[in-house]
């Protein structure tokens, strides 16, 4: 489907969106879908002159107007990753006040962001983690930077948890690709609006 003749003669393009992980179970040789979506281009993230390039081009003739603060925010919590911004505009624009979003708009339009990213996303990669892992991540997302262990054993325990082995949940997380581990010892979740979503939505 994405091979030059098919697309001059149909004007047809056909676009599968994945994870790379979710795409993995494809990339077999003669894959009855994986086939006919080769080559696989890997969208990056937008750096910040992008991102704010691309919501003031959709937002272009709308007649709703997001404040430079606004957008600031946005890059600030998604960090250029397209899905995230689409979630995150998406409800602003929602929350526009006779086309105005401005920071008054912004805790109502966040929310309901984070919302539609946990149905959509963040959910589904909950469903593979235990209750323990969960009240561990919780205790980790309260952090901006990569901390260690006994930091966030601390902060499980002001936060009322009783984690036995938390080392074993950071490590079994971190197994999982759902949490970051930079250096030995270090832990962190990266996506800031993961982190977010946990500390509203997960506590």
């Amino acid at each position: 489907m994405s091979s030059d003749d098919i697309l001059n003669e149909t004007r047809f393009l056909f676009v599968l969106s994945s994870t790379i992980d979710g795409w993995e179970q494809f990339i077999v040789k003669n894959h009855p879908v994986g086939r006919y979506f080769i080559p696989r281009r890997e969208l990056n993230y937008f750096n910040k002159d992008n991102a704010e390039k691309l919501i003031y081009e959709v937002l272009d003739g709308t007649g709703v107007r997001f404040s430079e603060k606004v957008i600031d925010l946005i890059f600030s919590y998604t960090n250029g990753h397209l899905f995230e911004i689409h979630a995150l505009c998406s409800a602003l624009y929602d929350s526009s006040i006779k086309g105005k979003v401005d920071k008054k708009e912004w805790e109502a339009g966040f929310e309901q962001g984070l919302l539609y990213l946990g149905n959509a996303v963040f959910e589904n990669i909950l469903l593979e983690v235990s209750e323990k892992e969960k009240e561990t991540m919780l205790s980790l997302s309260f952090f901006d930077n990569p901390v260690v262990q006994n930091e966030i054993s601390n902060k499980s325990k002001q936060l009322g948890l009783h984690i036995i082995d938390i080392n074993k949940h950071l490590r079994r997380l971190t197994e999982k690709r759902i949490i970051e581990n930079p250096q030995r010892g270090i832990y962190f979740i990266k996506d800031r609006l993961f982190r977010e979503y946990i500390k509203i939505f997960r506590k």
